[in-house]
């Protein structure tokens, strides 16, 4: 009859490995033996060590500058060469993936990379062409738009260049389709396995519109909310 295969099992081994190599859960582990933190409020210091770094250094060790179309030129009928492009930094590869791995599997944690790494170079000016993102996330582009067209249905925001205008007009970030989300009554594990978010990244979001909404009480304008909590003015 053959040896059983312990599929989930191994699954679980494989990320656990890959875990002890990130510098995420390196400082999670710091915090829990050096201040005897709990796991939860070590990964919450260890998300703010990383947000400090990351405000220090042009780049963290799991990113790459990438010189991607600038927004304002991503519709326009020109060849890719001709196209004014910007340098943006890019996470190939984040902590979070590793979450979405062991909770919702390979294809979900492929799709959260997908969209992690377009949003990115939105929130800097530059979108993707497809045949880049292809070779980004070794993804087919056929395979990439069946990922992508639930999505944009739905009306999440997920910009590329050439982008059908039925999929660019009217459209929310990730973060606030999720929040819409929970305030219409969805069950957090529904939202992330859906939107495929982790959950320190659901946890970071709610932190975030708890911040906004604090500051918007107070009748202080769109652009000076966005300066002092670091959220896209969007």
């Amino acid at each position: 009859m053959g040896r059983p295969r312990f599929h989930r099992q191994n699954l679980l081994v494989q990320t656990n490995s890959v875990e002890q190599k990130c510098l995420f859960h390196w400082l999670v582990r710091e915090s829990m033996d050096r201040f005897g933190l709990s796991f939860e409020e070590a990964r919450s210091v260890a998300a703010k060590g990383l947000g400090f770094l990351n405000q220090e250094t042009d780049r963290m060790i799991n990113q790459i500058v990438f010189p991607l179309i600038s927004a304002e030129y991503a519709h326009q009928r020109e060849k890719y060469s001709l196209l004014p492009k910007r340098p943006v930094v890019l996470t190939p590869f984040a902590p979070d993936d590793l979450e979405i791995h062991r909770e919702f599997g390979l294809k979900a944690m492929q799709n959260a990379r997908l969209l992690r790494l377009i949003e990115e170079a939105y929130l800097q000016g530059a979108v993707f062409d497809q045949p880049h993102l292809s070779l980004l996330t070794n993804i087919t582009a056929k395979s990439i738009r069946e990922r992508l067209k639930p999505l944009w249905e739905k009306g999440v925001c997920l910009p590329l260049a050439g982008q059908a205008l039925k999929h660019r007009r009217n459209r929310v970030f990730r973060s606030t389709f999720a929040l819409q989300m929970a305030i219409s009554g969805e069950r957090p594990s529904r939202i992330r396995e859906e939107l495929f978010i982790s959950e320190s990244q659901w946890e970071s979001w709610q932190l975030d519109f708890s911040r906004v909404a604090a500051l918007a009480g107070k009748d202080l304008n769109r652009e000076h909310i966005a300066r002092v909590t670091g959220v896209h003015l969007r």
